[in-house]
């Protein structure tokens, strides 16, 4: 009964945790993509 009940909110806020973990981690991704085509593009010109 109390529990199964306490089990269950720990799982749901693991998940949001790690769903919010994800969510950062493609943003930041993102950010870090954006400055290597930029480092990319100046290599091109300089060559």
């Amino acid at each position: 009964g109390k529990n199964k009940l306490l089990l269950q909110e720990f799982r749901e806020i693991k998940e949001k945790h790690i769903q919010k973990r994800n969510e950062s981690t493609k943003e930041k991704s993102k950010i870090i993509n954006a400055i290597l085509k930029l480092d990319l593009k100046k290599l091109e010109k300089t060559e």
